[in-house]
């Protein structure tokens, strides 16, 4: 999707219910992912141990994720005058690890002209996708991926591809 649209996306993400919020904690984003309107959920098992796993994303969360992208987007009015607003999305990735489970948050504060709705953002910027990977057996994981905005599409494939083993490059996160 056009990074156009991004602001309208988060708008509408946070506005889908009268009394909506801006989730404050992992687990609030989780449980409004649901009922969101552009909330998305992917559950599937890899064949890798939790060990391997974590290991990967240790070495490539900051590396990969801690980024800040700058982007413009224009809009061209009714009346032929066009619209252009440039906002700086800084990416903030967490990783949390227990004996039997990883779980990576991403947060993105936006800088620039951007109308937040759900109220003020929690430190670190909004939650925008929530991994959690938990060890099934010796060699499986089980993950499932909370997201909610078409920019984390990029996250999610390279959450995939690293939970899968295949962990050449960083993802082009300007691309989102």
């Amino acid at each position: 999707m056009k990074p156009v649209f991004l602001f309208l996306i988060i708008a509408a993400f946070f506005s889908s219910g009268c009394s909506m919020k801006m989730p404050m904690s992992p687990t609030e984003f989780k449980k409004m992912i649901p009922e969101s309107m552009f909330g998305k959920t992917d559950n599937y098992t890899v064949n890798s141990s939790l060990k391997r796993i974590t290991k990967t994303f240790k070495k490539k969360t900051n590396k990969c994720f801690k980024k800040s992208v700058k982007r413009t987007a224009c809009v061209t009015q009714a009346y032929g005058g066009r619209s252009c607003s440039t906002t700086t999305n800084h990416y903030n990735p967490k990783l949390k690890i227990t004996k039997n489970n990883l779980q990576l948050t991403i947060q993105t504060e936006v800088e620039g002209n951007v109308i937040m709705l759900g109220g003020k953002p929690p430190k670190g910027g909004m939650y925008t996708l929530v991994a959690d990977i938990t060890h099934v057996k010796r060699n499986k994981s089980n993950v499932k991926v909370y997201y909610g905005w078409a920019g984390s599409d990029m996250f999610v494939k390279t959450i995939k591809r690293w939970a899968n083993g295949k962990t050449r490059g960083c993802p082009d996160l300007t691309q989102n």
